[in-house]
């Protein structure tokens, strides 16, 4: 699997936050809780790669929240695990 920059990794996580905000804005206009939940779900993938780019770590080249990280952090693994899980429960709901 291969990796992109950093740099793309922060553009990467800010358009979690771009999603966040539309899915929020569109929950609170009435249009359901489904809405609500995709907010949520976004909200934690964007906090998670928040983490990735303030420890430098790489994403993967498929945009997908599996991150290669340069280097070895216990707790970088324990932060993403811990917000793409609720990131990911919140997607399926």
């Amino acid at each position: 699997m291969g990796t992109t920059k950093r740099s793309n990794a922060t553009a990467y996580f800010e358009s979690f936050y771009s999603y966040y905000q539309i899915y929020y804005s569109d929950y609170t206009m009435g249009l359901g809780t489904a809405y609500y939940y995709a907010a949520l779900a976004y909200y934690y993938y964007y906090i998670a790669g928040f983490y990735a780019d303030y420890y430098s770590y790489y994403d993967d080249a498929y945009g997908a929240k599996s991150p290669m990280y340069k280097g070895s952090s216990p707790l970088w693994d324990t932060l993403w695990d811990y917000y793409t899980t609720y990131g990911d429960y919140y997607a399926r709901l």
